[in-house]
């Protein structure tokens, strides 16, 4: 039985093999495909490729790398690469303007107790859009599989649960579980009905005794029949597969929040710490381009990538995003 960490290598790079060269990598019979020797926490996950650490005044620079053989460009497609404890990643690609990077680090930062702002609109869907990533990643990379939904027997007004109450009694809700041999491992974020009131959905990891949270819900709702736990567990897809769908539709749920309520805290997680991203100075010089290295870099089929619309071009072709999916990888090569 694999750990998290090991199959997270076999299935977030995979790296080509050269065979003419008689490049070397073993063989990862869980994927039937070609990988590298490396660990998360490696500086060159791609050890067989001829990328070198990106350097400043002759430090590397923490996750970037660049070709050896690259053209000094001031404003490069860059691509990071977000990659996830479970397996699997995103990709960003924009274009850097790396000495307007170079002048933020060599600025002196401001220090001490931070002013207090008051959120504007436009500041409020930032934070919502920040917040709704936070929650796609984590809920990628912790791995959940399955969607848990609380909801209460609410007919009065008067007797709607406010956002604290949710926070206090989920928090209840959790340590219960956890009493009773269920640890939920989780991202949670609440969804307001017409009326008003609430009600909770949270990705979790793996299966549980629905009959036991019930029990310990009722209990936290006020006795027998006054609220309904449902879990959901989509059949037929792969891991990566579900746990993308699972992502994309928990985190919806913070960018419906009203604005007005929304530095109250209406989601929780589990502690989760990503992996560090890894950031690829590419020499293409338009967008397609730039996807076509990239994918070449992570022996991924470029016409698979256009296929189905997988990947997302920026307006004004100024970058572009994809998910990782099982489907993208090029067949074994031998």
């Amino acid at each position: 039985m694999q750990s998290i960490s090991e199959n997270s290598l076999n299935k977030t790079f995979i790296t080509p093999l050269n065979l003419l060269e008689g490049g070397a990598a073993p063989l990862d019979l869980y994927n039937g495909h070609l990988r590298t020797n490396y660990g998360l926490n490696d500086d060159i996950p791609f050890k067989n490729l001829d990328f070198v650490p990106l350097e400043r005044n002759s430090i590397p620079l923490a996750g970037w790398f660049q070709s050896s053989d690259h053209q000094y460009n001031p404003d490069p497609f860059v691509a990071k690469i977000q990659r996830f404890a479970s397996g699997g990643y995103e990709v960003t690609i924009t274009k850097i303007d790396l000495e307007k990077i170079a002048r933020n680090m060599d600025s002196t930062r401001k220090t001490g107790k931070r002013e207090k702002v008051v959120q504007n609109d436009n500041d409020i869907i930032s934070s919502k859009l920040r917040a709704k990533k936070t929650l796609r990643h984590k809920i990628k990379s912790m791995g959940c599989d399955r969607l848990l939904t609380l909801t209460r027997r609410e007919n009065d007004p008067s007797e709607f649960w406010t956002v604290e109450q949710w926070a206090s009694n989920w928090k209840k809700f959790v340590r219960l579980c956890s009493k009773a041999g269920c640890d939920l491992v989780y991202v949670s974020v609440l969804e307001k009905h017409k009326k008003g009131n609430f009600h909770l959905h949270a990705a979790i990891l793996g299966k549980v005794n629905i009959n036991i949270m019930r029990g310990i819900w009722w209990s936290v709702c006020g006795g027998r029949g006054m609220g309904n736990v449902d879990i959901q567990f989509k059949q037929g897809l792969t891991d990566i597969s579900r746990r993308q769908k699972l992502a994309r539709y928990v985190s919806k749920y913070i960018t419906k929040q009203d604005n007005a309520e929304f530095n109250k805290k209406r989601y929780w997680s589990s502690r989760h710490d990503l992996p560090p991203s890894i950031r690829y100075v590419l020499k293409a010089d338009k967008i397609k381009c730039a996807l076509a290295e990239l994918s070449k870099i992570l022996n991924l089929s470029i016409e698979s990538l256009f296929e189905d619309k997988r990947v997302f071009i920026f307006p004004s072709l100024i970058g572009a995003w994809f998910n990782f999916d099982d489907d993208l990888l090029l067949p074994i090569p031998f």
